[in-house]
């Protein structure tokens, strides 16, 4: 036998203690705290095994190990007094030891090494008889494992620090026969009892936050004051029951659920504001229901659920919770209350299932780590961090203010904030088909509560924010519930038109997807004003903007027609059309109706009007010529007449008109046929620049004449034809304005005319003054192709083959009075009036499309009678040649034209 006094026995690696099969007597004196030394059996590193048939110990001997190391010591330990196992650092490995006797009730301690570290290691003894009462003084985070017989129903006591006492090694029954007879439990601090397979527990005094966990295999029982178990039994159990007769559950208890139902039998029987109720609860695979009754609850203590999914440990009842309680939550925990449950301390979630259902509303202020989180119905608000995929249905809503880190997937409603805020995500975010977001919008801030607006924000790369079809967007500005500084319900804010909110929607990953509805708010909007979403490829903000770009007030015909271009643009949610809508949502409500005018296109109309301004321009110079036909003899007659016009259509309310000015050039030939008639050719080229007004747009159009005519004459009377067509090549260009954004739409194409007259006469000559009266019938026709403009982007319009048409009748009288001059020539003054009336519906109107949605405009429509008022000169400077000059204005309601010509003619 080896004696070992207050001294310490090191067992360097690859030896062992040469006890054999004799004793060694560990024993000290003077022990610290006692006024002596410990003695200490130390195993330095991963030594071999401590073998001795015996180890006695007295006074208080010290084991000690190495740190993250196992070791083995076999044979029996034979404790005379105290005894502690220590660790030199904080190991976590497991030592195991062979038979245990106890024959000193003082007790077995687990302590702390000589740096001062605790240990998490456990400690197993194996094949013991208890024949005295076993204290078992735990340091902080020790495992402690007895497998044993109990003889003599001693007790078994547990003290001090976070230590863990298991009766068996396993999950299944132990043998029979192993702990069958009762036990005095005593327990101070925070163990955790586990595995005991008792038919009964007797009395225990001074339970403080202990958990006892029966053999999963064996039927529980109530176990005295510790707790109680709350199984199918009965059909509810009542605080009363769990507390005794009488009384309610107040300061800590330890309730063990089995299936059943427990609810307070008495208000506040489950701790009421202020006065909670200290709790442990345990709850087994078969799951169980704390109902609340109505009435409202406080607990704190620990919950640890292992409840199945099937079997879930569900909380119920009308009333209000306030959840204090650390929960490790390794099963299904159902939160099924219809009034708020408040968590204010962190859910170790790890494998389990938080599940909200029946309508009810949950609050997260603690935070949750791991497992899933599913909101099948009601509210839940995240105010802190959630660590864990969430799962909403289609009858649940997420809200809060606080940071999902996981993937989030909604078929229900996600609605941020506390009424209003901003709620983060770390990972990615789907709305699925169906679902809707909800933002609440009580101001222009970016932060939590009153006078700010409601966001989703997606945080790290690749994390994306995915909108399906079919996702609605619910703007909301009154009724909001949770008015940080308000009384619910009073909201008054309003937005203004052209205001924009940013970033309602950020995703670092991207924001895929458009909402296929937006639900106006009822209220907050300006008169004609509505919310719209503008996307990015990282975010989305909402605007407020036109209800309808076709109903805003003031509007011509043809903005109102490109107005409801882009309002079936929108509602098409044609993704081409979103520069349209950026460029038009952010503008005031006086700035839209030009904007929406310089979409119309509505310049374009008035191309054809040109055409047959050039056209019949071309025609009145022959005309005029037609005039001196019945002087001419047989012979040839060239001619040539350059001409200027300058006219003028004003605005008819609809589209704002346009100038024209125009110049250029005609000359012909003509001869005798037989006796009264004579026929010719012309041709001519015209340069003329059109002008929108309004900066509406501007062209450039080159054209090219042919013609035909005839006149025939008899005595007075006479009758003169002509026909031509012209050929013209148009260059347009328009500016497009919105804001301050500012494009440039071109494009070029072709176009003919064609126009035929016939006008008759009788020439009166009075005393040496002729005077004509005659009447006239003439008509023109104008085609322009199509074309598509270019350099404007979405902006830019694609117009349709425009083809227009003019008939007009007249009557008109010319008056000259020759002169003869002394050289032999005559000067010839005339002076001419004619009234012209439009037998067609004058002006035009051409289909135009944006994007695809086709629209008409009209052009700037001139009066349907026109007064042409004139006045000429000529003169014959030699017997073969002659030349003149003439003005001429037309007058309309709202087009005015001057036209200016001089001519040469040359006879052989």
């Amino acid at each position: 036998m080896c004696t070992i006094a207050g001294i310490s026995v090191i067992v360097a690696p690859g030896y062992e203690v040469p006890l054999g099969g004799s004793s060694c007597c560990l024993n000290s004196v003077n022990d610290v705290g006692r006024g002596s030394m410990k003695g200490y059996l130390h195993q330095s590193a991963l030594a071999a095994p401590i073998k001795a048939a015996l180890l006695m110990t007295v006074a208080i001997p010290v084991l000690s190990f190495p740190a993250a190391h196992a070791a083995t010591c076999t044979g029996t330990i034979l404790c005379n007094g105290d005894f502690e196992i220590v660790s030199t650092v904080g190991g976590t490995d497991a030592v195991s030891f062979g038979s245990w006797s106890s024959t000193d009730p003082s007790g077995l301690r687990a302590g702390v090494g000589a740096d001062g570290k605790g240990n998490s290691a456990e400690f197993l003894f194996s094949s013991n008889t208890l024949s005295q009462s076993l204290t078992t003084g735990l340091g902080d985070r020790y495992q402690i494992t007895f497998q044993y017989k109990s003889e003599g129903g001693q007790g078994l006591s547990a003290y001090f620090g976070d230590a863990r006492i298991f009766d068996y090694v396993g999950d299944s029954a132990p043998p029979t026969g192993w702990i069958t007879y009762s036990f005095n439990v005593q327990a101070f601090g925070s163990q955790t009892i586990l595995r005991f397979v008792a038919d009964s527990l007797g009395a225990a005094q001074n339970i403080d936050n202990v958990t006892v966990t029966l053999c999963p295999t064996c039927t529980p029982t109530a176990v005295g004051n510790l707790g109680a178990v709350i199984d199918r039994t009965k059909a509810f159990y009542t605080t009363e029951d769990a507390a005794g007769a009488g009384s309610n559950l107040s300061g800590t208890r330890t309730l063990t659920f089995d299936g059943g139902t427990l609810r307070p039998g008495t208000p506040g029987a489950l701790g009421s504001q202020g006065q909670p109720v200290t709790l442990m609860l345990n709850v087994g695979s078969a799951g169980g229901t704390l109902d609340n009754a109505g009435q409202n609850i406080a607990l704190t203590g620990r919950i640890i659920n292992t409840a199945s999914s099937a079997s879930p440990f569900t909380l119920t009842g009308a009333g209000q919770g306030t959840i204090s309680s650390q929960i490790t939550n390794l099963g299904t925990l159902v939160v099924a209350t219809s009034g708020r449950t408040l968590f204010s301390s962190a859910i170790d979630n790890a494998g389990g299932s938080f599940v909200l259902r029946n309508g009810g509303q949950a609050s997260l202020t603690g935070g949750l780590t791991g497992g899933a989180v599913v909101v099948e119905s009601g509210h839940l608000s995240v105010n802190s961090v959630v660590t864990a995929p969430v799962t909403v249905g289609a009858q649940g809503t997420l809200r809060g203010t606080g940071r999902i880190a996981g993937t989030t997937t909604v078929a229900g409603t996600l609605r941020p904030g506390n009424s209003p805020g901003t709620l983060t995500f770390t990972g990615p975010v789907t709305q699925q088909t169906g679902s809707s977001l909800v933002l609440e919008i009580d101001g222009a801030g970016t932060g939590n509560g009153a006078g700010n607006y409601s966001r989703v924000i997606v945080t790290g790369a690749g994390n994306a924010y995915t909108i399906s079809s079919g996702v609605t967007l619910t703007p909301v500005l009154r009724g909001l519930t949770y008015a940080a500084g308000e009384t619910a319900g009073t909201n008054s804010y309003n937005l203004t038109l052209g205001q924009r909110l940013t970033g309602v929607i950020q995703a670092e990953g991207g924001v895929t997807g458009t909402f296929a509805t937006i639900t106006q708010p009822v209220a907050g909007l300006p008169t004609g004003g509505r919310i719209v979403a503008l996307y990015s490829a990282n975010s989305v903000d909402l605007y407020v903007g036109a209800a309808s770009y076709a109903g805003l007030a003031g509007l011509t015909g043809n903005q109102r027609a490109a107005g409801a271009a882009v309002d079936a643009l929108e509602a098409s949610r044609n993704p081409a059309a979103q520069p349209i809508l950026n460029a038009l949502i952010p503008l005031g409500i006086s700035a839209l109706p030009s904007a929406v005018g310089g979409l119309s296109g509505e310049f374009n109309a008035n191309l054809s009007l040109a055409a047959t301004d050039v056209s019949r321009g071309f025609a009145d110079m022959i005309s005029t010529r037609q005039g001196g036909l019945h002087e001419a003899g047989q012979g040839w007659q060239v001619w040539g007449r350059a001409f200027g016009n300058k006219a003028r259509t004003s605005s008819d309310g609809n589209n704002p008109g346009f100038r024209h000015r125009m110049a250029g050039g005609i000359a012909g030939a003509d001869i005798g046929v037989d006796n009264g008639t004579r026929a010719g050719i012309a041709v001519g080229y015209a340069d003329s620049r059109v002008t929108g007004r309004q900066d509406s747009g501007r062209a450039s159009i080159d054209s090219y004449h042919v013609g035909g005519y005839m006149g025939w004459s008899q005595q007075a009377l006479f009758v003169d034809a002509q026909a031509g067509v012209t050929f013209s090549n148009y260059e347009t260009a328009r500016t497009i304005t919105t804001g301050t954004q500012v494009r440039n739409a071109g494009s070029d194409t072709d176009g003919r005319s064609i126009g035929a007259g016939l006008e008759a006469g009788y020439r009166l000559d009075l005393d040496g003054i002729q005077l004509t009266p005659s009447a006239f019938l003439r008509y023109d026709g104008s085609d322009v192709d199509g074309f598509a403009e270019r350099g404007a982007d979405a902006f830019g319009l694609t117009v349709a083959d425009d083809s227009q048409a003019d008939l007009r009748a007249g009557i008109g009288l010319r008056l000259a009075a020759p002169v003869a001059l002394d050289n032999g020539g005559t000067l010839v003054p005339e002076l001419s009036a004619r009234w012209e009336h439009d037998l067609s519906t004058p002006g035009n109107s051409i289909s135009q499309s944006l994007l695809g949605q086709a629209f008409i405009v009209q052009a700037a429509a001139p009066g349907r009678d026109t007064a042409v008022l004139g006045g000429g000169l000529s003169m014959e400077i030699a017997d073969n040649m002659r030349l003149s000059a003439r003005y001429d204005a037309a007058l309309s309601d709202n087009r005015t034209q001057h036209a200016m010509t001089a001519q040469v003619r040359f006879a052989w």
